[in-house]
């Protein structure tokens, strides 16, 4: 496997729900949108103390950044009603010691804790199934997480001219929970 504009290529062997490569990763892993406004800032206005417009790339990006934004507006809104309908579950560090008391060996163990954490999937597959544009930002601490894109809030408020219904909105964020289930360690 090899990590290419943050996206994993070739076959990666996974740990804790995630390909190797990232989880032996110290470091934040942009998604390959970020990473091109982060190469472009200037090109693109962000470099300038002139105040841009954080929706000119909703509105006129390139039409490789065009469709990249399209593609993760989709997956966006697919996590949104994932996120919806799932149910909430009860203080997962209970399950995970209950689990590993009734465990055979007695004691805690990973394979406790990866059946408590495969709970808080929204998908089967896991998250990334949910974003097959692979435009996903990853840090060691949190997981995959949206990547950081002007204007910082829901792209709603560029894209449907309804700025007030989505100005507030969270929709835009998104939430590694078996990532983070997985760093939960018993004290």
């Amino acid at each position: 496997a090899r990590m290419e504009d943050g996206i994993v290529k070739g076959s990666a062997r996974m740990e804790d729900g995630i390909p190797m490569i990232l989880a032996i990763s110290n470091k934040y892993v942009p998604s390959k949108s970020e990473k091109y406004i982060l190469d472009h800032s200037t090109d693109l206005g962000y470099a300038s103390e002139n105040n841009p417009m954080g929706c000119d790339i909703w509105k006129n990006a390139n039409d490789s950044l065009a469709n990249d934004l399209k593609l993760y507006q989709t997956d966006i809104d697919s996590h949104t009603a994932a996120i919806k309908v799932f149910k909430a579950l009860p203080d997962l560090m209970k399950l995970i010691i209950k689990s590993s008391k009734d465990d055979a060996s007695g004691g805690y163990t990973n394979t406790s804790r990866d059946k408590i954490c495969n709970l808080t999937r929204l998908h089967p597959d896991g998250l990334q199934a949910l974003f097959p544009s692979n435009q996903l930002s990853f840090t060691p601490s949190g997981g995959y997480i949206e990547p950081l894109l002007p204007p910082m809030r829901d792209s709603k408020i560029c894209t449907t001219g309804e700025l007030m219904k989505h100005l507030m909105s969270l929709d835009y964020l998104v939430h590694d929970f078996e990532h983070m289930c997985r760093k939960l360690k018993p004290t």
